[in-house]
């Protein structure tokens, strides 16, 4: 349920602050804003880590500066992940906008930093699968929770966990004891 997607991302953002993880995530949601970019999870997910007093390092698949900064909406968020001693990271200069190509690319970034993904919810073809992918190639664990076999938000991370390329989590406990 929803419900459970917000427990777990509130529930991972608390293990964040707890034991002093870092939080690593996209900030922005993709140029091509469709269902099956997974919007819902990553509105949520950035937020979730600052209030629970986690540090955040965002990957932007633009330039670092106000105006390259994608959606325009997320430059409040990308001055609160600064002001609580996070940072914004980018492979592209300022003044650089977005470009549908940027997104995928910066997955790889994400994945080289994390030690672990956690992928809450994504359609078949959702970003978050790209990133899951490149983990599994770079040796990282990576994580899914399951979802309703007939949900479209769900279908990316049944895959995963069908297909043996993500464990099971059922609440953020268990990244705790898989960890």
């Amino acid at each position: 349920s929803a419900q459970t997607r917000v427990n777990l991302l509130a529930g991972v953002a608390r293990i964040s602050g707890d034991i002093g993880f870092w939080r690593i995530d996209e900030l922005s949601l993709s140029t091509n804003q469709t269902p099956d970019a997974g919007p819902r999870t990553l509105r949520v997910s950035p937020s979730a880590a600052l209030e629970a007093g986690g540090k955040k390092i965002a990957v932007l698949g633009t330039g670092v500066d106000d105006k390259s900064i994608y959606p325009a909406t997320n430059r409040l968020l990308a001055q609160r992940i600064l002001e609580q001693g996070g940072a914004l990271v980018s492979e592209y200069a300022d003044g650089t906008g977005p470009e549908p190509w940027h997104f995928p690319e910066r997955n790889r970034i994400v994945a080289g930093m994390c030690d672990a993904i956690v992928v809450i919810e994504t359609a078949k073809r959702g970003g978050a699968l790209i990133t899951a992918e490149i983990a599994n190639s770079y040796n990282r664990d990576v994580f899914a929770l399951p979802g309703r076999i007939n949900d479209k938000y769900s279908e990316g991370c049944n895959f995963l966990i069908k297909t043996h390329k993500a464990s099971l989590i059922e609440s953020a406990s268990d990244i705790e004891y898989l960890l």
